[in-house]
């Protein structure tokens, strides 16, 4: 009886000791939500991001990476583009993007860059609208808050869709 409520404590010692109380998460999953960016959508744009709640996805891309032109393109993550996916202390806004001045508050409580991945980009001229069409889809995403923790059950696939005027 003594072993075995010994090993009971320590089992769950060794639960306490791994959990830090932190944020853990599980999953990331921003299916469904819109792309947010900063000002007038143009070709020049180099920051999208999606908000859920106290999550972020941020996505920042090369200069020059919309072109008006029918293409599919493959990027890999981290080396062409950046992902991060920040999780805040409070609800966050696209202001907190798109200030000036940034602010101080949400704060940041984890902040896991993308270690892996690819950056799938389909451009289709839509002739009834005269737009191009962009979809972005991301592949097999691995994300690294440092060299122990790992976040590998994502389910993100689309990052979502966007258009540009042809003229």
């Amino acid at each position: 009886m003594l072993k075995k409520t010994a090993a009971l404590f320590i089992s769950f010692a060794s639960f306490i000791a791994c959990n830090d109380g932190g944020l853990e998460v599980e999953n990331i999953d921003f299916n469904g939500i819109n792309i947010s960016y900063c000002g007038i959508l143009d070709l020049e744009e180099e920051l999208l991001f999606k908000l859920n709640d106290r999550e972020t996805l941020i996505l920042e891309l090369p200069n020059a990476f919309f072109t008006l032109e029918e293409k599919n393109r493959e990027y890999t993550i981290p080396s062409a583009a950046q992902l991060t996916y920040r999780v805040f202390d409070d609800k966050v806004t696209s202001t907190y993007f798109c200030s000036l001045i940034p602010e101080i508050n949400p704060k940041v409580v984890n902040s896991y860059d993308a270690v892996g991945g690819k950056l799938l980009v389909t451009s289709t001229l839509n002739s009834e609208t005269d737009q191009y069409d962009y979809t972005i889809e991301l592949q097999e995403v691995s994300f690294a808050l440092n060299e122990n923790e790992r976040i590998t059950n994502l389910s993100i696939e689309e990052f979502g869709a966007l258009s540009f005027n042809a003229n």
